[in-house]
């Protein structure tokens, strides 16, 4: 006996280390020694030694309840399951609240082991205990039970599940009225799964009542949004779903902004199944309204949540409406959405503009909704700028080329100089699109001198944005634009004074192999990366070395001469025998790269 409690002795001295961390270590052993025990030796000495441990920090506590959920195989499989609640049932009282979520998470997937038949025996009273527990903590816990084997009891015990659960929904502490909402969608799901009858489904919705909309917490009203969403879903009830349908009127004008947010926040999946299950022009004259309200809040916080579905609102409308919808509603209020006072409304207007002019068509997107882009890029907060400038590519089918040409790109030219970098970033990660629709000769006129100057910019990113840029370039404008204007500028960057401009030819030259550029476009780079070879500077050397290994895929589609292919061997034979050892060590990753022998 003292040879098979020998690892629970040395646990059992681990334990007792005043360090939490050797604590927290020694409890992530358990089920190490849980295997070295059996399972009949886990389910007798150790099981009950773990309860002993449940008065511990915090962490340990955690660790511990996350070691139980893998322990159903451990302790002898399904029959065996039920044994494991114990000390979970003991973390599920815990104050802490990460330690009873998590326990109550643990104890859900273990109870979805067990047989049918000990549902009733082992994991009902569990359920029980907590429920009737004088601490609210245990009520809490309680709450995250009901969902996940409800379906596997049979109905007089269901009949129990849904009056107890109403008990914790009117609970005297808002912190399990909290719990029970949060909870509730799962639930809800659970009743709804089991083909309830109608007065189950009327007694459900008379609780979703009592929960959100008229608890007096609006943390516990907010907290119902997802459980009406899920009831709108699963119910296939008219008079059912007419009730559903006041509840979410009743939401949309809660007095607490919380609410409202919550609402504007799920509001495109509320539309999309409430316009499929309820027809009629009413329902959806009053989902326009609610959505207006919405989006012309008093508070910022709903208005922000709402803005960020204006589109998809629009487009979720019924086809033969959404063209007047958008005109004679979404569209006075997305002109005042624009000079909103909040930033933060503002900045998510992008992709609301696209979907709009998508709706009305080329000519009214021209009248209306340029004028509207016009002004973003205007904008003084730059998230709102760069925001409509990721979006920009999109209106050219839209607006038309023509639009954007006279009126858009003189401002894009203006924001290339921008003081915040990321609006920078942006334009320099949408040109290559707009090159395509422009073409050469009027790309070289408006944009290439901004794509050059993004080589020399003082952020990096943008460097290396603009590196990727002129690689896309190269495939759509050929070798003769790569000579004429491509070269001159590797040829600067290659002998400049600041080791970071050498390092962006190296760049370059590497994302020419990446997007597999043609042969002569490479050809051209070659030399600079060869002249580089010998730099002054260590981090351009290594950066050399590099480059060369990444040359493989080119080297393998016949992109460099039989000479040039020597010359580089040459080169990076030299710098495995470079002084500094960060250079030797990537020129000889890459000389086995190349496949070269030593």
């Amino acid at each position: 006996m003292a040879d098979t409690l020998h690892p629970i002795n040395v646990l059992t001295e681990e334990l007792r280390n005043e360090d939490v961390q050797a604590r927290l270590k020694s409890i992530t052993k358990l089920s190490t020694i849980a295997l070295a025990l059996g399972p009949e030796r886990t389910r007798n000495d150790l099981l009950p030694f773990i309860m002993e441990t449940v008065y511990d920090e915090d962490e340990v506590l955690l660790a511990l309840a996350e070691q139980l959920g893998g322990f159903v195989a451990l302790v002898g499989g399904d029959k065996f399951a039920y044994m494991l609640f114990p000390p979970l049932e003991s973390l599920a009282c815990i104050e802490e609240t990460v330690v009873r979520d998590k326990a109550v998470e643990v104890i859900a997937r273990v109870a979805k082991h067990l047989p049918v038949d000990h549902l009733e025996q082992h994991f009902l009273p569990v359920v029980r205990r907590l429920t009737q527990g004088d601490w609210f903590t245990n009520r809490v816990s309680a709450c995250g039970l009901y969902a996940c084997v409800y379906v596997k009891f049979p109905e007089p015990l269901k009949d129990e599940l849904r009056r107890t659960f109403r008990t914790l929904a009117e609970d005297d502490t808002p912190m399990v009225r909290r719990a029970a909402a949060t909870s509730f969608k799962n639930y809800c799901f659970s009743i709804m799964e089991s083909n309830p009858s109608s007065d189950v489904i009327r007694d459900t919705v008379e609780l979703l009542n009592i929960l959100a909309v008229n608890d007096e917490q609006d943390s516990v009203r907010s907290l119902s949004v997802p459980a009406l969403i899920t009831m709108v879903e699963k119910n296939t009830n008219d008079s059912t779903l007419g009730n559903l349908y006041d509840v979410f009127q009743e939401l949309t004008n809660d007095k607490s902004w919380r609410v409202r947010q919550q609402i504007a926040d799920k509001y495109p999946t509320l539309q999309a199944t409430l316009l499929k299950k309820i027809q009629g022009a009413d329902v959806e004259n009053t989902l326009v309204e609610t959505y207006c309200n919405l989006v012309k809040d008093v508070e910022s916080e709903v208005r922000q949540k709402a803005v960020v579905h204006f589109g998809i609102v629009c487009t979720q409308f019924t086809e033969k409406n959404r063209k007047q919808i958008c005109t004679e509603h979404m569209l006075p209020i997305l002109k005042n959405l624009v000079g909103d006072q909040m930033s933060q409304v503002k900045s998510n207007l992008g992709g609301a503009l696209v979907d709009c002019a998508r709706i009305l068509g080329k000519e009214l997107a021209n009248k209306e909704i340029l004028p509207l882009v016009m002004l973003q890029l205007k904008d003084e907060t730059a998230e709102v700028r760069m925001n409509v400038i990721s979006n920009l590519t999109k209106f050219d089918e839209l607006i038309g080329m023509d639009s954007i040409t006279k009126q858009v790109l003189p401002v894009i030219i203006e924001l290339a100089q921008d003081t915040k970098w990321r609006v920078r970033l942006a334009i320099i990660e949408n040109i290559p699109v707009l090159a395509k629709e422009l073409g050469r000769e009027m790309f070289d006129q408006k944009l290439s001198e901004i794509v050059l100057t993004s080589l020399s910019d003082s952020v990096h990113a943008i460097r290396e944005a603009g590196c990727e840029c002129i690689a896309s370039l190269v495939k759509i404008f050929g070798e003769e634009w790569t000579s004429k204007v491509v070269q001159p500028k590797m040829n600067e960057l290659a002998t400049h004074g600041c080791y970071l401009k050498r390092l962006t030819c190296l760049f370059l030259m590497n994302n020419f192999v990446q997007h597999e550029v043609n042969k002569s476009e490479i050809a051209v780079a070659l030399p600079l990366v060869l002249q580089m070879s010998n730099d002054e500077v260590p981090n351009v050397r290594f950066n050399c070395a590099r480059t060369y290994g990444r040359m493989k895929p080119a080297i393998d589609r016949g992109c460099l001469a039989a000479g040039e292919v020597t010359d580089m061997k040459t080169r990076l034979g030299q710098l495995k025998g470079d002084k500094d050892e960060d250079v030797s060590f990537y020129a000889m990753e890459s000389w086995k790269i190349l496949g070269y022998s030593k």
